[in-house]
């Protein structure tokens, strides 16, 4: 039966977990890694959601591509202490006395894309620490690092070194350098504090991840990353891991274009995530991957291990609708014996001009078809939709808000939507484009993160590469209508929630009479219920 378990600390297991400093987990390298330790590391991950979330009791969950840089030093001979900022905030621990002494330089690793609650936290962190150890470098990285300008990080402060990779093989060079064993200028996606450019080259086009990396599964204590219902909007427990990084397919607007791929073997990621379905009574599993259907045999053989030793289990993941598409009745059946629980579409648009823009392999009849073939076998979808790309015309989003409708007539019970404008990622084709037709673009990152709070504000003209009128209506669909339309708020007081019911319901005339004048309606949900609506812009 899946369900919590308590996990004290002293039942542990102890393949690397060797002791907690305050509420820090400290790892040793295994085998014969252990003969030529190396000093220690301090693994530092910032925050990455909202301060209140410790108040009100959330938990952000497992920082599980910073888990994989602890993994590759621990593969290279560092040791590491684990300092998880949303964690030790959780347990009451305050930075100060009791921290180890015997670091020997600092990481801090951004675990996800959100730049200005995890940038203001790395160097919030960054001063605290800094007074801690002030003889000892102080490393920045992560994807959020690796996606700004590489021309603009001279302007920033306090850090020595900048890594723009996935920091795999990269961080274990820079660290040797700092040892004078190496030069700097053998670190891939290097920049120092102060330079405009790389040190040496750039980050490699392709690489591969020993598998050893991911062993940092059986070390470590999950407890605290234990999520209730999580992605999956129940109350079971769920924990969040992620076996391959990167994505091959390279979309033009996407922020995680240019990360190269790389993948743990099924059976190897299967072996970790029963070890924790063993240890924690966790049966729901969130796989953070960007692409996870990419490779047909590998996702068929995953199903296959994963029903095999975790029968009581299901997961969660992301894939492309081009992908899915080509799976037969046979497969999708296997897929669901084999604990598919719930898919991620980056369906994204209803035109296929648009798609075709974005890079997209998909078209409108494959969208529907893998939701029907998805749902008929009690697997939930959950379609991501992005508005206002260079280009994009109010035809474009009429067309995809006929197929928002279209699909979620198809089953409202198991048909979910996250919505967002687009928001120009440096570096890639459609980011550029629309750089290119804003005024003074952001490329000092200490600007770009300065303009975060200013680009999300709904009645400022932020999306310059489309006409005013097409971002107004954008912006009202994407924080209001369009959540509001498809949200399932719970509300206690009967006279709210037949006004939510009224409001919501007048949220799809709009949407089907494309007439968004007069918004009184938006002003008394503001005004009489004022509940959050799902938002996917974080600044």
């Amino acid at each position: 039966m899946c369900g919590d378990r308590t996990h004290p600390r002293s039942q542990v297991r102890p393949l690397g977990l060797v002791a907690w400093v305050l509420n820090m987990q400290t790892l040793l390298p295994q085998g014969r890694k252990m003969d030529a330790q190396r000093p220690p590391v301090l693994l530092v991950v910032p925050r990455w959601t909202s301060p209140n979330s410790v108040s009100q009791g959330t938990i952000q969950g497992t920082p599980f591509r910073s888990l994989r840089i602890a993994g590759a030093l621990l593969a290279a001979g560092y040791p590491v202490h684990l300092f998880d900022q949303d964690l030790e905030e959780r347990k009451g621990v305050s930075l100060g006395d009791g921290f180890p002494s015997d670091v020997h330089a600092l990481v801090f690793w951004c675990n996800e894309l959100e730049p200005l609650i995890q940038s203001t936290q790395a160097f919030y962190l960054q001063e605290k620490f800094r007074r801690l150890y002030p003889q000892r470098p102080l490393i920045l990285g992560g994807p959020l690092i690796a996606r700004l300008p590489t021309e603009g990080f001279w302007s920033l402060e306090g850090f020595d070194f900048f890594l723009q990779s996935q920091g795999i093989l990269e961080l274990p060079l820079l660290l040797r350098a700092i040892e004078k064993q190496s030069g700097f200028d053998s670190v891939p996606g290097l920049i120092r504090s102060g330079k405009r450019t790389f040190e040496g080259p750039p980050p490699p086009k392709r690489f591969r991840v020993p598998s050893e990396v991911y062993d940092i599964y059986q070390m470590l204590d999950f407890q605290g990353w234990i999520q209730k219902g999580g992605i999956f909007g129940n109350d079971r427990s769920t924990l969040i891991t992620s076996f391959t990084q990167g994505c091959a397919k390279g979309c033009s607007f996407c922020y995680w274009r240019d990360f190269p791929p790389a993948f743990l073997e099924p059976e190897r990621a299967v072996f970790h995530l029963k070890r924790l379905r063993n240890d924690y009574g966790v049966c729901q599993f969130h796989l953070a991957e960007l692409d996870f259907a990419s490779n047909r045999k590998r996702l068929l053989s995953f199903a296959q291990a994963f029903g095999r030793e975790i029968p009581d289990g299901h997961w969660f993941s992301l894939v492309s609708v081009s992908d899915m598409a080509q799976l037969s009745p046979e497969e999708w059946d296997q897929l669901r014996a084999g604990g598919m629980a719930k898919l991620e579409f980056g369906t994204e648009s209803g035109s296929s001009k648009s798609l075709t823009r974005m890079g997209k392999r998909h078209n409108r009849n494959q969208v529907i078809q893998v939701t029907q073939e998805a749902t008929k076998r009690g697997i939930h979808c959950m379609h991501n939709f992005v508005f206002g790309i260079p280009g994009e015309s109010k035809k474009d989003l009429d067309l995809s808000l006929e197929l928002i409708h279209t699909l979620r007539t198809l089953d409202p019970n198991k048909i979910t939507f996250t919505f967002r404008f687009f928001q120009p990622p440096f570096g890639t084709p459609l980011g550029e484009e629309a750089l290119a037709k804003t005024k003074e673009p952001p490329r000092r990152v200490d600007r770009f993160l300065a303009s975060r709070v200013e680009f999300g504000q709904e009645h400022l003209r932020t999306m310059p590469w489309i006409p005013p009128a097409l971002e107004k209506r954008i912006k009202a669909l994407v924080y209001h209508y369009l959540p509001l339309a498809s949200s399932k708020i719970p509300i206690q007081n009967p006279k709210s929630r037949v006004l939510y019911f009224i409001l919501r319901r007048f949220a799809h005339i709009r949407l089907h009479h494309r007439f968004f004048s007069f918004p009184f309606d938006r002003k008394l949900y503001e005004k009489n219920i004022n509940r959050p609506l799902d938002n996917t812009y974080t600044p």
